[in-house]
């Protein structure tokens, strides 16, 4: 399930569905691996972030991994703030994960996705190119690992 805060009609509306588009692209990317679709998760970035997104998936599929537990990618959009007259924004985003990415035929798993609960707050940019809010930027705040340590838990 999907947790949105922002009216979608609003602009926080389109700029957390954007976000929340782009996280699932990403997962259901790592869970066809090593066929991911980079395309269909760099259509949604924009400048040095997609040209480091695609660096990554590509990296992911040519190492011939797998993922499982994909499902368990969750993102929650707690803040957002607009710039330059509605066209650029910030966002505060929480996003827990447990996925697992490894080698099929070693079983080794591949670094900070071995399956362990990780809760991740992060700044995610962007800016609006013909109408269409695109990430170009994503700056890790704070990460930690177990659900009784869990960032993205409300309280």
């Amino acid at each position: 399930p999907v947790t949105t805060n922002f009216d979608p009609t609003t602009i926080e509306g389109q700029v957390e569905a954007a976000i929340i588009a782009e996280d699932a692209a990403y997962a259901r990317c790592i869970s066809q691996l090593p066929e991911c679709d980079v395309d269909s998760v760099v259509i949604l970035g924009e400048g040095d972030y997609a040209v480091g997104i695609r660096d990554l998936l590509e990296q992911l599929n040519s190492q011939d991994l797998a993922a499982e537990n994909t499902e368990s990618i969750q993102t929650v959009v707690r803040e957002v703030e607009l710039f330059t007259n509605g066209s650029e924004a910030e966002a505060i985003v929480c996003t827990v994960d447990s996925s697992r990415i490894f080698q099929p035929s070693t079983g080794a798993v591949a670094e900070n996705a071995d399956g362990s609960y990780v809760s991740r707050q992060r700044r995610v940019v962007l800016i609006k190119v013909r109408e269409v809010w695109l990430i170009s930027g994503n700056v890790l705040l704070d990460e930690a690992v177990g659900e009784e340590n869990d960032l993205c838990a409300t309280t």
